[in-house]
């Protein structure tokens, strides 16, 4: 049995442990890659937690099918551009001849599914239309670290971690494997700590809506 996507597990359950969830989101990821298999669709919903509470990815590799060639400037995949890397909005602003999958932009769409978890708010909420979002991310606009969600396990090195995985340029992306290093190091001091919050309210309150955006300067 499940307890729904991720999304509905947190509501479920507000006092989750989120970094247990992070980490296993990220041992999924890693696994796929291992096999040679891309997800291409990374996002809450498409995370499913079962009943030990733990996060197991589902509607994986069938995206990469649909790009053996370059696409215009558009959602790659319709309600998804949230968790979309740049490079597959628009691949020439990035040096590249045409939108493909890789383990970079999958990370990068991991970096958006951690925000998730610790928000509770799909990123770029503030904008309804999904293509409203698209000069957001090309011009390196992400959202804004919430400090309230600390006491959620959202540390410096957490952070700094979502940071480096949501870089504009994919090669200055971090690899699963520092990503794991970071997330199993925070995940054994949470548990020797033994405590989990609740936040007040979920979705998590921001301090300001109109200033949730952060912009980036692209190198």
């Amino acid at each position: 049995m499940s307890r729904g996507t991720l999304g509905d597990y947190l509501v479920q359950d507000p006092a989750a442990d989120r970094l247990r969830l992070a980490l296993d989101i990220t041992e999924g990821l890693k696994y796929l890659h291992h096999i040679g298999i891309l997800h291409g669709d990374l996002k809450s919903a498409n995370i499913l937690v079962n009943e030990q509470h733990r996060a197991l990815l589902v509607d994986f590799g069938l995206v990469t099918l649909y790009y053996s060639r370059k696409l215009p400037t558009v959602a790659p995949i319709a309600g998804s551009i949230r968790w979309t890397a740049p490079e597959l909005i628009d691949p020439e602003q990035f040096g590249l001849e045409k939108a493909e999958y890789s383990p970079q932009s999958d990370v990068y769409a991991l970096s958006m599914v951690f925000w998730e978890l610790f928000t509770g708010r799909v990123p770029f909420y503030q904008h309804i239309g999904d293509l409203t979002v698209i000069p957001h991310i090309l011009r390196g606009t992400r959202p804004l670290r919430p400090v309230q969600a600390r006491c959620l396990g959202l540390f410096e090195d957490i952070w700094c971690l979502i940071e480096a995985c949501w870089q504009a340029e994919w090669q200055k992306r971090l690899d699963r494997g520092m990503i794991l290093g970071i997330l199993l190091k925070e995940v054994s001091q949470r548990e020797e700590d033994g405590v989990n919050h609740v936040p007040e309210r979920w979705p998590l309150s921001m301090d300001d809506d109109r200033d949730i955006l952060s912009q980036w300067t692209m190198l």
